[in-house]
């Protein structure tokens, strides 16, 4: 219905909104077309927090992903990462003067499998390279039952299971690990690290060839010097890609 400009609320159910609104901001494919709607229904200005694929781009702001390849347009704000922000939520406590290592493992995505012996034989590598540093773990939603059975081979002094902890302990690793080393298939893991903390950062590739669009967001950042992408090697790539000044300059 958003190509041919038709606005309804038909098709979705009503939310409670304050009587005056300013902005309607929309994150998700779900929720595009009734930020639209609501957008004109309140007199505010429409905001997207990604982009829109498949809607028509007469949103106010855009706030686009710089991997997903947006168009030169007026209304579109280009970014280097997905907008985040990290706060610690106190699940993980170790401290930055005691060097700790944490590992974030995600899982399958569409095309391209987590192979658990393949991460193992990167795991392998962390532990004989920081054999006297503490280790910490973190799986995620996505992570298979296969994929847990052989992390569980590993001596990690903290692990944090997806389906045994309660919070999410990645905010608190990023804030306060030295070095992290994180399984690629997650745009928004990678982005939260490189935008907060000091670790190093060291990007930990599938077995297979990653997706062009993976391949230009890791791609930048290394550039940048933000990423290390792993190859049985560690780097100290700790510039931090900051995200403030951007949003500073936009006017809504």
């Amino acid at each position: 219905m958003d190509r041919l400009g038709i606005y309804s609320s038909f098709g979705f159910q009503p939310i409670s909104i304050p009587e005056s609104c300013s902005y309607i901001v929309s994150c998700g494919s779900g929720t595009y077309y009734p930020a639209k709607v609501l957008a004109r229904e309140f007199g505010a200005k429409s905001i997207a927090m990604m982009m829109p694929r498949g809607y028509r781009l007469n949103f106010d702001t855009i706030f686009a992903q710089e991997h997903d390849s947006p168009p030169v347009r007026s209304n579109i704000v280009t970014l280097p990462t997905n907008a985040c922000y990290v706060e610690g939520q106190q699940i993980f406590t170790g401290t930055t003067s005691e060097q700790w290592v944490g590992v974030v493992v995600g899982g399958d995505i569409k095309g391209q499998p987590m192979e658990e012996e393949w991460l193992r034989g990167q795991l392998e590598w962390i532990f004989n390279a920081f054999p006297e540093k503490p280790k910490v773990l973190s799986t995620s939603r996505r992570t298979s039952p296969q994929v847990e059975t052989m992390l569980k081979d590993f001596e990690f002094d903290l692990a944090f299971y997806s389906d045994s902890c309660e919070g999410n302990p990645v905010p608190d690793m990023i804030l306060r690990c030295d070095r992290l080393f994180i399984t690629e298939d997650s745009t928004s893991m990678v982005s939260e690290s490189v935008n907060s903390g000091c670790a190093a950062v060291n990007i930990l590739p599938n077995r297979y060839p990653r997706r062009k669009k993976i391949d230009r967001f890791l791609g930048a950042l290394e550039r940048k010097g933000a990423v290390h992408l792993f190859n049985f090697d560690h780097g100290e790539a700790r510039e931090k890609v900051l995200l403030a000044p951007i949003f500073s300059r936009v006017e809504l």
